[in-house]
């Protein structure tokens, strides 16, 4: 017979001996059912972490402990589901104990793949808010009466972020000679999330006709709402002499190749968000002069 299979059974056989003696009292088993139980709920959950593939997640568990001895912590099993479909299940082991007839807060962190997410629920894509349900389950070890199961629920929101669209959208050029080439490179971006952002941390290598030509920063902040666009206009000041004349004459054309690389940073309702960046494409060339 398993540890189990005798753990199930002695609760029975304990009221069936003892109620002969206890007459017309009240059952041991009644008796049993009306102490004091252990209880949990989720009191918090929170992102703590968001990126373009996972996001971390953690929920506050707080518990209460009635009893006369301290509850041992086992483990927490976790279930994040949106329609009926789970894209995340998972056990986390657990440590230490609640007092005797005191309460405790646990944090229980969780990383969220989201892009099992977006494979996992059908018609979800990048850019949107998912509504997910989290089920979990705290086991812990009840002095006297051993392993129990404390089910909890939180229901929350989840976003699967998608960068942000950057494009080099002109080059207008204030000066073009042999001692200044001046201008303003006009970024284009554009937001593909179902939430606002803000574009607050940009730098770019830019590559123009093949030849780096210097970084692009942009010092100003861009608010952009749920599927917006809007432009930034950063200064552009050239060496000619560190150009050469091949990027002097493409210059002098109507549009040129170009490419930006770098990093790209935005604040979101969720948390904030950094990624690298790599765009190229063809940028039209406009004379101020």
């Amino acid at each position: 017979m398993s540890t189990r299979h005798r753990f199930l059974r002695t609760p029975l056989l304990f009221p069936l001996v003892l109620l002969p003696l206890l007459g017309g009292c009240a059952s041991v088993l009644e008796a049993l059912q009306s102490l004091p139980r252990p209880s949990a709920e989720v009191v918090g959950a929170r992102i703590t972490g968001l990126g373009l593939e996972s996001a971390d997640l953690e929920f506050d568990l707080r518990i209460s402990n009635p009893l006369d001895a301290p509850l041992p912590l086992v483990d927490v099993d976790v279930a994040l589901g949106s329609g009926g479909r789970n894209f995340l299940e998972g056990v986390l082991p657990m440590q230490g104990t609640v007092p005797a007839g005191g309460q405790r807060v646990v944090p229980v962190p969780v990383q969220v793949d989201l892009l099992q997410a977006v494979r996992t629920l059908s018609g979800l894509r990048p850019g949107q808010v998912v509504d997910y349900t989290a089920e979990l389950g705290l086991g812990v070890n009840v002095p006297g009466a051993g392993p129990r199961r404390l089910p909890l629920r939180h229901q929350g929101e989840l976003p699967i972020p998608a960068l942000p669209r950057v494009e080099l959208d002109a080059l207008r050029l204030d000066e073009l000679g042999l001692r200044e080439v001046s201008g303003t490179a006009v970024l284009r971006v554009a937001n593909p999330n179902a939430f606002a952002v803000v574009v607050d941390r940009l730098s770019l290598d830019l590559q123009l006709a093949g030849r780096g030509v210097g970084t692009l920063g942009a010092r100003q902040v861009l608010e952009l709402d749920a599927d917006g666009a809007g432009t930034l206009e950063l200064p552009m000041s050239l060496s000619p002499l560190d150009l050469g004349t091949a990027l002097l004459d493409a210059l002098r054309r109507s549009s040129t190749d170009y490419g930006l690389s770098g990093g790209i940073g935005f604040d979101t309702p969720f948390g904030a968000l950094a990624s690298d960046l790599d765009v190229t494409g063809e940028v039209p060339i406009q004379r101020t002069r």
